[in-house]
């Protein structure tokens, strides 16, 4: 239904940093365990991130959330990009023609 029901803590998901356009993602096995699969090709080097919210949602929401629970405002570039756009179709809105 959406709800959050519980949390997890992880040494493993702790070393890695949150994209909203993740290279991985991270599931749980019905034991218990955490799962950790890549979504895309990952090259050597290349840092592993997740998405400690839920990527489906809106980037204003998505924000807000990882600024509440995290502590910070994200600025990747997928939240950039989405909000680049929603100003310019906000701007474009406002206009009389």
């Amino acid at each position: 239904e959406g709800r959050k029901v519980g949390s997890a803590l992880s040494v493993l998901l702790a070393k890695h940093n949150h994209d909203c356009d993740p290279n991985a993602e991270v599931s749980f096995t019905d034991e218990g365990r955490v799962r950790l699969r890549a979504r895309k090709p990952i090259r050597e080097g290349e840092e592993v991130t997740v998405c400690y919210v839920d990527a489906a949602a809106p980037v204003d929401e998505r924000r807000n959330i990882l600024e509440a629970h995290y502590g910070f405002r994200c600025n990747c570039s997928r939240c950039r990009h989405e909000s680049l756009s929603a100003l310019k179709q906000r701007s474009r809105g406002g206009r009389t023609r």
